[in-house]
């Protein structure tokens, strides 16, 4: 897939993921729908909206609970910051996501968001050097 299409497929998932906060119950997928727009706020170069979004996302996790969501937005939103050139700011995400997905029970996760900070293991969607260098 393209660039495009991967654009159109978020959109999908985010409308689709509309219609269920109308049909249902909306605070249990108002974080998804945040950390979607942030992804798609991301691709679209709004990186002040994109950043208030991941924020939004992760908030929302918390005071709902969903561990596992608040570890996958905590990870997305330190990939936005690598990727926006922020990574010193990256840094607090990841140790986040780690924690998160370590309460979670998801230990393997977690082992490699840690190879990830200590920079034993390249970050799998950047051509950035290791955190480790940086912190």
């Amino acid at each position: 897939m393209d660039d495009q299409e991967w654009i159109a497929r978020g959109v999908e998932c985010k409308n689709a993921i509309k219609k269920m906060v109308e049909s249902a119950s909306s605070w249990n997928f108002q974080n998804k729908t945040y950390l979607l727009q942030a992804e798609e706020q991301f691709c679209d170069r709004n990186f002040e909206e994109a950043e208030r979004l991941y924020n939004a996302a992760i908030l929302s996790s918390k005071e709902h609970a969903f561990v596992n969501e608040e570890a996958l937005a905590n990870e997305l939103a330190g990939h936005f910051y690598i990727e926006t050139g922020r990574r010193n700011k990256s840094f607090h995400y990841f140790l986040q996501a780690m924690e998160k997905y370590n309460e979670w029970g998801a230990f393997a996760k977690a082992r490699t968001m840690g190879k990830y900070l200590e920079g034993s293991e390249p970050f799998f969607m950047s051509s950035n050097p290791p955190l480790a260098e940086i912190v």
